[in-house]
């Protein structure tokens, strides 16, 4: 791995290591990230992941332009669909992924933070949509996923005018949670043991049931819902959460 970090551990770490280039992605980039995402979802080791980037700048700022100067159609075709693919794999990632926004996260790497299950960020740092500004428009989910989590209105405003907004911005509007910057690694990793303690089969179900179901039909989705309850019902962990709550206790739950 030459462009990123990766911890493992109940709360695994991939950090984007490229602070010179303020984490922007290349190809080569996001190879590293697919790989290492099929290596940690399989680990049993594993129950939360947290993305971040080297240094306190950047997150990441979107889609390395310099070393990609090509903007042939095919070349950029291959591009959106590998980051795509990519983000994608964070998306149905087996278990909660937080990205901890450390500093700038525009274009590529705002929809990197995007497709996590849960956003703090750091005060003092920016996030937005900037590829209007280029005169490109997102390409690695940012039309989609926006949208779902600020409204349709406000994802306008924020794709159309490229908007850099602040962290309490972000949060005053549900994109992310904004945290004093001494506080901020804590914050992140109160949130992730959290996750850790909850049953990991029950969290990979309600994940995939709100991502997915959400984009279905009503009835459909509440189908989906149904059947996660019933993979839930089949669990060891439920039967420990049941018990653990009439004995007054904390539950442990296995992941089986």
């Amino acid at each position: 791995m030459k462009n990123i970090l990766v911890e493992k551990g109940l709360v695994a770490k991939i950090t984007i290591n490229r602070p010179q280039k303020l984490n922007s992605l290349d190809m080569e980039t996001l190879e590293e990230l697919s790989t290492a995402l099929k290596e940690l979802e399989t680990s049993d080791e594993v129950r939360v992941l947290v993305i971040t980037g080297a240094g306190d700048k950047a997150f990441s700022a979107g889609f390395d332009l310099q070393a990609n100067f090509d903007f042939s159609h095919a070349k950029m075709l291959w591009i959106t669909s590998k980051g795509n693919e990519v983000f994608s794999q964070i998306e149905k990632f087996p278990k909660p992924v937080i990205a901890a926004i450390n500093g700038y996260a525009f274009g590529g790497g705002c929809e990197l933070a995007l497709a996590c299950d849960f956003r703090i960020m750091k005060r003092g740092a920016k996030i937005g949509l900037t590829e209007v500004s280029l005169g490109l428009i997102p390409g690695w989910g940012g039309t989609q996923r926006l949208p779902k989590i600020v409204g349709i209105a406000k994802a306008k405003e924020m794709i159309m005018l490229a908007k850099r907004i602040t962290a309490d911005e972000a949060e005053k509007i549900g994109l992310a949670k904004a945290v004093d910057p001494e506080n901020f690694e804590k914050e992140v990793m109160d949130l992730a043991k959290q996750l850790a303690e909850m049953p990991p089969i029950s969290l990979r179900a309600v994940k995939y049931a709100i991502n997915f179901g959400s984009d279905l039909p009503s009835e459909l989705g509440k189908f989906m819902e149904e059947l996660a309850f019933g993979v839930a019902t089949t669990t060891q962990d439920v039967a420990e959460g049941i018990n653990a709550f009439f004995s007054k206790r904390k539950p442990e739950f296995k992941g089986r």
